[in-house]
């Protein structure tokens, strides 16, 4: 090529910081409306293996996802910006054959449009190959921590104000830096599971602590399976099988959570009948674990005031009459003031202001004909607290039951918990 030639001369007497920074830098410049077919066909040729890469790559994100794996954020970002790349150098490459046309009336190349198109593929494909360097993804992805099904939020769309306040209190108290360990007590049937349920909802969406996790605790505990529910939301692996090494385990991590990782732990501890053992489990507690709240529910304050050391307790109390009357509403009829037989705030009264009783009334009576109501409300007895605590006493101690309706000459009976 004569103009190769040229520059080959002219480089021999001349010194090496013009040959650098002067005549290198014109000759690119020169031999752009040259080279444009030999630039695009490497833009084409590094186009074609950074598809390879992304669909092999893509193809691996889509398994691991299915594997229900997190992808790491680097490995997106890469997908995306490749993406780009290619369609940007595809772009590009339809850009070739306006660069053939002459100009003229087609007796000289257009040298405009020919030098535009080389250089613009010189700098896709010089990005390609640079993304392409950046692929190193081993691996790319990672398994997250089990994160516990939220319950959705209930007292505004029941009209329940007073459970709002209540829960509000509960979440001030758990934000209190003095205080480490609460309790909620009340009947059977009150609510408390939903309060519970409400307070790890809130703590998860409002990103109150960095760990939130919940176990119902029953009747009677099972430490193995306790230890592994909360484990679980920790992403922790025992590699003990007894239980007091388990515990050792999961209350050296909590304990590097608070101390090291500085962050912040909710534990939800719901349906504590007994004493409960907190080192057996493995959960920090005290003035040396600020970092780490433990909510505690139960029947009973005594429960949690006496036995298991909680620093402030709240009752949760029966709904009062119109709040029953809401709840019983929106639950057999799916709205608030919606048509409903004119018993029906009778019938909701004789549920004592107890939502789970409330519930299960509703949705027994809920699409049916009147004199099923009528026949409801002749077999259900006025169902007062006093009443209610003196019906169910003798049967907490067999099975966690209470008393519903009248369907012969006694109650019958269906399982809370």
């Amino acid at each position: 090529m004569v103009l190769d030639i040229f520059i080959s001369i002219f480089t021999e007497v001349i010194k090496e910081p013009i040959m650098e920074f002067v005549v290198v830098p014109i000759k690119r410049h020169i031999s752009y409306p040259f080279t444009y077919k030999s630039k695009v066909e490497k833009l084409h040729h590094e186009s074609e293996k950074m598809k390879n890469r992304t669909v092999k790559l893509q193809q691996a994100v889509e398994e691991a996802t299915r594997k229900g794996e997190e992808i790491y954020e680097s490995v997106n970002k890469w997908l995306n910006d490749a993406g780009k790349a290619i369609e940007e150098a595809e772009e590009c490459i339809k850009g070739e054959e306006q660069a053939k046309k002459r100009c003229f009336v087609g007796l000289c190349p257009d040298l405009k449009t020919r030098y535009q198109l080389s250089k613009k593929a010189e700098k896709k494909a010089l990005a390609i190959h640079e993304l392409a360097i950046e692929e190193d993804h081993n691996p790319i992805s990672f398994l997250p921590p089990l994160q516990q099904i939220v319950a959705p939020s209930v007292y505004a769309r029941e009209g329940l104000n007073s459970r709002e306040l209540f829960l509000e209190k509960v979440m001030d108290a758990l934000l209190d830096p003095d205080l480490n360990m609460i309790g909620v007590y009340g009947l059977g049937g009150v609510g408390k599971t939903t309060l519970a349920k409400q307070v790890h909802r809130k703590a998860i969406e409002e990103k109150l602590f960095d760990v939130v996790a919940m176990v119902a605790v029953n009747q009677t505990p099972e430490l193995r399976r306790i230890q592994s529910e909360i484990a679980d939301i920790l992403g922790l692996k025992f590699d003990v099988e007894e239980i007091p090494g388990r515990a050792n385990r999961l209350y050296e991590r909590l304990k590097k959570e608070l101390e090291k990782e500085k962050k912040k732990v909710l534990i939800i501890l719901d349906d504590i009948w007994k004493k409960l053992d907190l080192n057996a489990v493995g959960i920090p507690f005290g003035d040396g674990f600020k970092g780490c709240k433990i909510l505690l529910t139960s029947r009973k304050q005594d429960v949690l005031s006496c036995e298991m050391g909680t620093q402030k307790e709240f009752k949760l109390d029966v709904l009062q009459d119109e709040e029953a009357r809401s709840l019983f509403e929106i639950s057999v009829a799916g709205a608030k003031d919606s048509e409903l037989p004119p018993i029906a705030a009778e019938i909701a009264k004789k549920c004592a202001g107890l939502p789970l009783l409330l519930l299960t009334v509703a949705t027994d009576l809920r699409n049916r004909e009147l004199y099923a109501w009528n026949d409801k409300l002749k077999r259900y007895p006025s169902l007062t607290t006093k009443k209610y605590i003196r019906k169910c006493t003798r049967l907490w101690s067999q099975a966690t039951i209470i008393c519903v309706a009248m369907k012969s000459s006694r109650f019958s009976c269906f399982v809370v918990c």
